[in-house]
Parts: structure tokens; sequence; C-alpha cells
């Protein structure tokens, strides 16, 4: 019997991110991290990254350029993929962040 597979929609991922509650990091551009732990952050922060609520995730995405995405902060490949990751480029960002959630 085959398992019934349900995709995310970008506006899942945002509605998930803002209920986990986990800071984000945001270069003021394009580039937004999220941080589920300490060290994640204490790596941001290192960075130079603003390091903001997770209720401000919404206005960081409409704030940004284009090539705007949303992922979790990596500290090497395998540790980057997450199941909210938002890639570089998708079409609805912005429609999914102005959208109440």
């Amino acid at each position: 019997m085959a398992t019934e597979t349900t995709e995310l929609t970008t506006a899942d991922k945002i509605a998930k991110l803002e209920e986990a509650g986990w800071p984000i990091a945001w270069d003021g551009c394009h580039k937004i991290y999220f941080l589920p732990d300490e060290g994640r952050r204490a790596m941001a922060e290192s960075m130079g990254y603003d390091i903001y609520p997770a209720s401000k995730l919404r206005e960081c995405i409409i704030d940004s350029c284009g090539l705007v995405f949303v992922t979790k902060l990596g500290y090497n490949n395998p540790d980057f993929e997450h199941e909210w990751n938002i890639e570089q480029c998708t079409e609805d960002i912005y429609e999914a962040a102005e959208a109440t959630s």
C-alpha cells in the first residue's frame, strides 16, 4: 500500500517557522536563516547577521530582494537540509508572506 505524502506549500512553511518560534538571522538583503538551536544562533551572530524573533519572518521576506530564501543555517551540507527550507527565488514567497497566518 502506497503512503500518501503531502508537500508543504510556501505558506505552510512560513506558518510552521512562526509556530516553532525559532529566531531568524537576516542579512538585510535576501539571506534569511532560521536558528533552531543556540549553536546556530552563535554562528549567525559571529558572522555579523542581525537576529530577529520568528514573528518578524514575514516582514524580513517582504523587505528582501528577489533572491530571497529562508533556510536552516547549516554547519555542513547534510545539516542544512530541513523540510521547511524555502529555496531561493520561490515564485510565491512574497504572496505567502503577505497572507495572514
